[in-house]
């Protein structure tokens, strides 16, 4: 990571990886349960491993998926917890920041039973209010650190 092309090329390669495994789990997912069905359930990929049986040898698989599912939610979780809590440390100039790690995921648990009730409350909230909170997020916060960072730069040469 010397160099800047260092970075786009791996960010690019990331890209590219991860669209391929998205295209092919959605089309795996379509072609198995069909369009109808795999548009109707929350979890489609369970659906389609639920579906999988080899003679009597290879079946039960959906419990693969669900350890994954879990597995994949954990790490999710203490990545943004890290993030958040090397974050809160740079904003506040500390040099270390694993004294904030427990009262942040504290505040997480509690937060998690506050916010949501089941996860159809959760897809609906997302469907319908998501976009509204996600544009400043994903949009303006970046632009706005990116022309901030710029001026920094500039000012410091």
């Amino acid at each position: 990571m010397d160099h800047k092309k260092s970075y786009y090329k791996v960010y690019i390669t990331g890209l590219f990886i991860a669209g391929i495994i998205i295209v092919c789990t959605y089309l795996t997912n379509v072609l198995v349960l069909g369009v109808n069905r795999a548009a109707s359930l929350y979890f489609p990929s369970y659906g389609t491993a639920a579906r999988i049986n080899i003679g009597d040898i290879v079946q039960r698989i959906e419990i693969v998926v669900g350890v994954v599912f879990v597995i994949g939610g954990f790490i999710k979780v203490n990545i943004c917890l890290l993030a958040t809590c090397r974050g809160i440390t740079k904003i506040f100039r500390y040099k270390d920041y694993r004294f904030i790690v427990t009262p942040i995921g504290l505040l997480l648990i509690n937060l998690s039973y506050l916010i949501y009730d089941n996860t159809i409350e959760f897809l609906e909230w997302s469907h319908d209010i998501w976009r509204y909170y996600a544009f400043p997020f994903q949009v303006i916060f970046p632009i706005v650190l990116l022309i901030t960072a710029e001026i920094k730069r500039q000012i410091k040469n």
